[in-house]
């Protein structure tokens, strides 16, 4: 019997101690007014738009891109396929074999979300990130409509003050193909193998390259016959 839940909460909880992108200020909460006092609780929250789980959308890396205000939010709804990289070593590169395994299962239009695991690696700098490559062959050869993730970037970490398509290459690619990116998933451990129907709402800022949102996955449509050894494989 089959006791996945029928909705799965994908999203990270907001907190002042929650994990960031490296170098990014966590979120401030503070209580404007307070129960015992005013006889009601309202609260503030201070938050970088791409703190916590969050979408990007074209502005983030391009000038006259679009904002998140603008997207479709179809784009952001509809059947995912989950591809089980855990078994790749925190920092390890995603690269296009690990996503060609997946070729007969990730249709034109789908929504693709990838699992490192990096919720649960200690070390925040060592996220698991999409090459080059690999966001070409999504973006372009499959022609997936949004791509997703436990991690908190498809590019490598960058400490530069500047960003370009040379420091953030897979946004540049993804973005420029009218993708959108949501990054921080939480909980995909508790998904199994297959097709769901996914759901990502962000916050309707308007002028905005992203906004924080609320993800979650809901009545898996089908289990992926995932080929032998194929499970959370780095091969």
């Amino acid at each position: 019997m089959d006791t996945t839940p029928s909705v799965i909460d994908l999203s990270m909880a907001i907190t002042e101690d929650m994990r960031v992108y490296p170098g990014m200020a966590v979120p401030s909460v503070h209580q404007l007014k307070r129960h015992e006092i005013q006889g009601i609780q309202v609260s503030k929250l201070e938050i970088i738009v791409h703190a916590g789980t969050h979408v990007d959308a074209p502005r983030h890396v391009l000038a006259d891109g679009q904002t998140i205000d603008r997207l479709d939010l179809d784009q952001l709804t509809g059947e995912a396929v989950l591809i089980d990289l855990s078994s790749l070593a925190p920092g390890s590169v995603i690269e296009q074999r690990h996503l060609v395994e997946y070729d007969s299962h990730i249709h034109r239009g789908d929504i693709v979300v990838l699992y490192t695991g990096y919720q649960r690696c200690p070390d925040v700098e060592k996220y698991c990130y999409l090459a080059v490559e690999g966001a070409r062959w999504l973006a372009e050869d499959k022609g997936v409509k949004c791509l997703a993730g436990d991690i908190p970037s498809v590019d490598p970490i960058n400490k530069q003050a500047n960003v370009s398509s040379t420091t953030h290459p897979s946004h540049h690619i993804l973005l420029n193909a009218g993708v959108p990116i949501v990054e921080c998933l939480a909980n995909l451990d508790q998904l199994p193998p297959g097709r769901f129907f996914f759901c990502c709402f962000p916050l309707n800022i308007v002028g905005s390259e992203g906004a924080p949102a609320r993800a979650v996955a809901m009545n898996c449509l089908s289990r992926l016959n995932v080929p032998a050894g194929m499970e959370g494989s780095s091969s």
